[in-house]
């Protein structure tokens, strides 16, 4: 007889109980589950979030001291201003203070969709002179996105739909592990950002063959990368993790979620983008980590609104649920006087990889 599976660790399951108890409940009382109707779960799940909070706040604050520790900065870079946009808990601004803390650091910003990351926060951006952070760029390089608008009416995919996805499915490698039937070659292919243009360009084009027509216009930006520009007549080398570059009168594009409208946006000139080191959102952003969309939403619900959306989907999984994100008008309302939305893209059809396939770069 084989050993039962041992259970998989909550990782917040200590703190939420010491929370629980400290608070003078039975953190191993059974309450009614939140989403599996008719069965029941532990009281301490509901202070997972609080723990979360509060472990976050201890790291931060460690992080804090180690940074603290290290060798002081030169005194013009210290206290360089951090402009913060929209919301959010504050250990995302206080990694961002903790990035700021070492080295030649200019200034920083946290773009309104931020969160957590790995050394750096998604979202955000800083200027540096003379130097670069290689774990501010992270490990998904030149990450970016490309819009493409084709000469093609709706109409005359509108009854094909389900073909195009599977046809893209079977021509497109999603993930880490697959082979693309065809032989990807590119003149730019050995050399980094060019390198993840000249994917994103390969992939469009598939696309565009299976669908039919010609291009009339395209948009490509990366968010995540560093790079050499001039800000207030300095040369800085600017670190975007998760964000657009947005100079006044650049156009980017920026997505929502599989069920949510994506914009075509430019910069403008003002004070506030120049505070903003000519950055932009990068996406709608998270509100609950991968593992935490998995505990909190149920397929139903992720249909429901992808069907209330008229969104059809290939791939996908519960833990990029539109659920699982802000929403993106609220996130680029806190952008105002940075941004302008040039064109609203309304989704139909969403090809993404599926939950069997492997990527170790979500964030």
């Amino acid at each position: 007889m084989s050993e039962a599976p041992e259970r998989r660790g909550d990782p917040f399951e200590a703190k939420a109980r010491l929370l629980a108890t400290e608070a003078g409940h039975d953190p191993d009382a059974r309450i009614p589950h939140t989403s599996k109707p008719g069965r029941t779960a532990p009281l301490w799940t509901t202070w997972r979030d609080a723990a979360r909070t509060a472990m976050d706040a201890e790291h931060a604050a460690t992080a804090a001291a180690e940074v603290a520790s290290l060798r002081p900065q030169a005194p013009e870079y210290q206290g360089s201003p951090l402009r913060v946009f929209g919301e959010h808990e504050e250990t995302t601004p206080a990694q961002m203070r903790n990035c700021m803390g070492v080295g030649n650091a200019v200034a920083g910003v946290v773009c309104a969709d931020g969160h957590l990351g790995y050394a750096q926060p998604v979202g955000g951006v800083i200027a540096y002179e003379g130097q670069i952070s290689v774990s501010g760029v992270g490990f998904d390089i030149a990450c970016g996105n490309m819009a493409v608008r084709l000469d093609t009416p709706y109409a005359a995919v509108e009854g094909k739909v389900l073909d195009i996805l599977a046809d893209i499915r079977r021509t497109i490698s999603f993930g880490v592990g697959r082979t693309n039937e065809e032989r990807v070659e590119h003149p730019l292919l050995e050399l980094a950002g060019r390198y993840a243009y000249a994917g994103r360009e390969w992939v469009v084009e598939r696309v565009r063959r299976i669908i039919g027509g010609a291009v009339a216009d395209r948009i490509h930006n990366h968010h995540n990368y560093a790079w050499r520009e001039s800000h207030g007549g300095r040369d800085l080398w600017v670190v975007r993790k998760g964000a657009t570059p947005a100079f006044p009168g650049q156009r980017g594009f920026v997505g929502g979620t599989m069920g949510d409208d994506a914009v075509i946006l430019e910069g403008v000139e003002s004070e506030e983008a120049k505070a903003a080191l000519y950055s932009t959102v990068h996406g709608a952003g998270r509100l609950f980590g991968r593992k935490e969309a998995k505990r909190r939403f149920t397929h139903a619900e992720w249909s429901e609104w992808l069907r209330r959306r008229g969104v059809l989907l290939a791939g996908g999984g519960l833990d990029e649920s539109p659920m699982a994100y802000r929403r993106l008008p609220d996130v680029l309302a806190h952008h105002a006087g940075t941004v302008r939305v040039l064109h609203t893209l309304y989704p139909f059809a969403v090809a993404m990889a599926g939950e069997g396939e492997y990527d170790p770069f979500k964030d």
